[in-house]
């Protein structure tokens, strides 16, 4: 799965898989100096998923996402 994100320079910033009850299932750091991130390490199966993406300890971005294998 890649996630193509953009941050404002110098920012850190965070980005959390949950399942559909809210577990959190991963957890990455994402850096300013990179555009886009390849997320090989986790085995995800069929069913509907949450993201949430923060930067500088502030929400940026929530939404879901569906995995059909």
């Amino acid at each position: 799965m890649n996630i193509v994100y953009s941050l404002n320079p110098g920012d850190k910033g965070n980005f959390a898989i949950f399942d559909i009850v809210g577990k959190k299932l991963a957890y990455y750091e994402l850096s300013s100096d990179k555009k886009m991130m390849t997320i090989s390490d986790i085995n995800l199966e069929n069913g509907i998923y949450f993201y949430n993406v923060t930067s500088e300890n502030k929400n940026v971005v929530t939404g879901r996402f569906v995995v059909i294998k």
